[in-house]
């Protein structure tokens, strides 16, 4: 998570200087509510990649040293990679800017000499990334653009949501919402923020919001609040309760898929002298662990605590008994 952050903030203040933008470090540290350190290695970051900074006057504003240098040299792996990370999330519709997506790709490739482009292009038919499903965003990049602009410049907003399973026919209560993070996980993108009417904050899915409107209201981030921190023991991007010690049994033949994957920061991992694995983790909430248990079949034995193990039982019995009914039904 953490160098997703740093890339796309790199990316920010690269934009900003070709435009020509007047921007400091300490500018760019109060936008980007970071230090002025982690800035100053943002711009070693730039210079490392070929873009030439002349910082001797940073007090006044940060530029790039000459019109060459907006133009790093690119290797043909370079392409590769950035061929593979564009289209790829253009296809996969994990990233809403798909038509900014779509015009990077083709400024990048415009630049290159025609056989250093024709030999990314060439090697990028054989490298493909098949991701897993994801939330429908059609309908949703306004919300996603104006939530980003919310978090940007600290605005309230004024929203709708639907939760899951909503059955509800009348139109859902307006909220006022402060926004902090835009995620990505667990197939779909969600906000993290505090919600004025619960007075706590919350996870909300992007796609879920029937209104999310800019307010004049600004509100202040508050200082106790970090990322880190919300989703310290949360499963996945969803923190609950209980707070849990979890213990699990996988069968041997699971072993090394689950060992080799780090599935949660707290995981501990032992081979029992039968070839079966024990996973431990520390988990608030067992709201998200428990499909993913499910997802296991019977290759996975819920050991600890109780609750959750009752909580997975209940459900698998519900799903042998739908499956048996319609089994029965199509043999009558």
């Amino acid at each position: 998570m953490g160098d997703t952050l740093k890339a796309e903030r790199v990316l920010q203040i690269l934009a900003r200087l070709l435009q020509g933008q007047t921007c400091t470090p300490r500018s760019l540290a109060r936008d980007f509510r970071t230090s002025v350190r982690t800035i100053f290695r943002d711009l070693e970051t730039l210079e490392r990649a070929g873009f030439a900074i002349d910082r001797s006057h940073s007090q006044i504003g940060l530029r790039l040293k000459s019109e060459e240098a907006k133009t790093a040299e690119f290797t043909d792996r370079d392409i590769l990679l950035l061929e593979i990370i564009l289209e790829n999330a253009r296809r996969e519709n994990w990233l809403p800017l798909d038509d900014v997506a779509d015009r990077l790709r083709e400024k990048l490739l415009s630049r290159l000499p025609a056989s250093l482009k024709s030999l990314a292009v060439e090697r990028k038919r054989h490298v493909n990334i098949k991701n897993e499903p994801i939330t429908d965003l059609d309908g949703c990049q306004s919300h996603f653009m104006e939530i980003l602009d919310c978090i940007l410049h600290q605005k309230s907003m004024l929203c709708e949501y639907e939760p899951a399973h909503s059955r509800r026919p009348q139109r859902s209560q307006a909220f006022r919402f402060d926004p902090y993070e835009l995620i990505f996980a667990s197939h779909a993108w969600f906000v993290i923020g505090y919600r004025r009417d619960r007075e706590d904050f919350r996870t909300l899915k992007v796609n879920r919001f029937s209104q999310a409107t800019r307010m004049s209201n600004s509100f202040k981030r508050s200082k106790d609040f970090s990322l880190e921190t919300y989703l310290k023991n949360a499963w996945r991007i969803i923190p609950g309760t209980p707070h849990m010690e979890v213990e699990l049994i996988f069968a041997g033949e699971f072993a090394d898929n689950i060992e080799e994957t780090r599935w949660h920061p707290s995981q501990q991992t032992q081979r029992l002298d039968d070839g079966r694995l024990k996973f431990t983790c520390t988990i608030d909430g067992m709201e998200e662990i428990k499909w993913w248990i499910l997802g296991m079949g019977p290759k996975c034995e819920v050991v600890a605590p109780a609750e959750l193990r009752k909580e997975v039982f209940e459900l698998s019995r519900q799903a042998a008994q739908v499956n048996y009914c319609s089994d029965q039904h199509e043999l009558s």
